[in-house]
Order: structure tokens, then sequence, then C-alpha cells
């Protein structure tokens, strides 16, 4: 270990506040490295039987692949390789130099003799797992809040921002399935606009796009809480009303078809005004009912509901539960 100094040694975290005199008996014949960009100091398809003290440069640790997005930075006066030591295990983790550094290697004996030489060594140590500890917590947090926003992400239409299909296909699946497990009963409305191939016409697509955007706002905002929303497909979209009766429902299917009929819709391109109305057709769900067979009854309805004059809600008398 010729050539480091005290004021090395006391640059190295492990070693801080550490007499240097009593560290240097164990660092006697450890090698020293020197490593090119892009070098791999450990990888997990090779064993580690070395802490490694970082004398210069720094290295990036990567958890899937040497490729993978890098999680972590080491800079010099840190070290690494403490935990696949300890453990007697593989890496978990790829770390590679991101420039032209300088490492000490201390093998497993060198490594327990400075921890028993001194207790600051110890003291130190801890210090560092507990850092790197609440690091990678840090960084799970992260992914998990990337996770959830991308699954929320997932089960979104893009252009209203109510749920999307995939999200209903599960979520009226669920409500059916409470009903035919004795629990109790839910209401679902097919809504849909009002001549909106007209509205196309003389608005264009993008007027057709604000008018879609509008109404699914003013279905957000006019239903109860535990209530949803979500686009059917095109002009369509579904109300579902878990654990609620057909009767509890009707109101703010009205409520939301009101709203809908009176609210404004500001198309930008133009500066002009138009309106929409939307037909609604209910269906409550029955023991023993299929998700195929609830559908048909609401869409059933939203035919009736179109055919006796539009902007208007239909629905059929609830079975008997």
């Amino acid at each position: 270990m010729n050539g480091l100094s005290d004021k090395t040694l006391q640059q190295l975290i492990l070693l801080q506040g550490v007499n240097p005199d009593r560290v240097r008996p164990y660092l006697e014949g450890c090698t020293q490295r020197e490593l090119a960009k892009g070098d791999i100091l450990l990888s997990p398809e090779q064993e580690n039987r070395h802490l490694y003290l970082i004398l210069s440069g720094t290295f990036s640790v990567h958890v899937e692949s040497q490729a993978s997005p890098q999680i972590r930075v080491i800079v010099a006066g840190e070290s690494v390789g403490e935990l696949s030591l300890i453990r007697r295990q593989r890496p978990s983790a790829w770390v590679v130099a991101l420039e032209e550094s300088r490492v000490v290697q201390l093998d497993a004996e060198a490594f327990w003799g400075l921890v028993d030489c001194s207790g600051q060594v110890a003291r130190n140590l801890f210090e560092l797992m507990a850092r790197w500890l609440l690091e990678n917590t840090d960084h799970l947090v992260e992914n998990r809040r990337t996770i959830e926003t991308l699954a929320e992400q997932n089960t979104r239409d893009a252009l209203t921002g109510v749920h999307n299909r995939r999200w209903f296909e599960d979520a009226v699946a669920k409500m059916v399935a409470e009903t035919n497990d004795g629990g109790r009963p839910g209401v679902l409305v097919m809504v849909d606009v009002d001549h909106f191939k007209r509205f196309n016409d003389t608005y264009g697509h993008q007027g057709g796009d604000m008018a879609l955007i509008t109404l699914g706002k003013v279905m957000r905002d006019h239903v109860r809480k535990g209530d949803e929303v979500a686009r059917y497909g095109g002009e369509e979209f579904v109300l579902l009303f878990p654990g609620t009766r057909l009767g509890d429902a009707l109101p703010v299917v009205e409520r939301v078809r009101q709203a809908a009929q009176h609210r404004e819709i500001q198309l930008v391109q133009t500066g002009e005004v138009a309106h929409i109305t939307i037909s609604q057709g209910m269906a409550q769900t029955w023991p023993g009912v299929t998700v195929k067979e609830l559908l048909a009854q609401a869409d059933a309805q939203l035919y009736k509901a179109k055919e006796s004059g539009r902007n208007r809600v239909c629905w059929e008398t609830p079975q008997e539960q």
C-alpha cells in the first residue's frame, strides 16, 4: 500500500475518523487496480471476493444489465462490494467505470480485519449501508409511482380523460359478479351523442373531439362519488353505478343529460359555440345475469331512447332481486 498518504486514507469514507497507523497493517499487500472507461468492476455473472475502495473516478450501477438505466453513481471516497462480500453471494448489480478510475482491492481477511480493529470502521460501514438502503428505498418508491402512473394511463382514454374500454370491461365484470355472488345490484348506462355524424360534418373532426372532451367532463362533474365514467368507443360512453339500484341512479343520469344539453362547447378553431344532446339506456343487474345480457339490455334501451326522439333516458323495469 505504498503511495497512499494519510490524507488519501482519511478521504475514504470507510476509514474516516480512524488513525491511519491502525489500518495500514490490514492494507499492506492490497492491490491497486486501474480501470478504463467501460470496464466492469462487479457483475452478477461473476463471484466477488473483494471490497473496493474508490480512490479516483466514478462508477455507475445497473440492475438488469449493464445497458439498463443506471440507478446510482459511486464516486471517489466511497466503496463497493461490501454486501456481496459479507453475504458470500454474487453481486446483485453491474458496477461499470464511467471514466478512468483507480481502486484499492481488499480481500475478505483484510476487510474483516479493518472492521475488527476499529469500532469507527464498523460505524462508518453501518452508515454507508444505511445510506444505500435509503437510496434504494427511494428508488423503489419512485419506480412504484412510475408504474402506478403508467397503469393509470393504460386505463384512461387519451382524448377525454375518462376510463377507457379496457377498464370498463373489467369493471362491469366485477359489478356483475358482485350481484351473482349475492351482493347488491348495479346499474349500467349506455350513452350516445345524438346526431354525432351531423355534428362532425358541420364542425369538423376537431369540433367533434371538443364535443367528446366536453361531454366527458360534464359526466365526471355530475356523477356521484363512486360512480364511474368510461368511453366505450367513438361517440359512445358508459356510466357504471356499482351497488346502486336503478331508481337511485336515475336522478343522476337525468342530471347528466340536462347538463350535457346546456353545456356550451367552445370551438377554438372557429370561435363558435355549439351544443349537443345525448340519449341514454339503463339496465340493472339481476341474479344470474351475464355481462353480455346486461350490455344487450342497456343497448336496447339506448335504441329505444333514440327511436322515441333522442335527448332522453329509457330503462326497463328491473327484474326481481
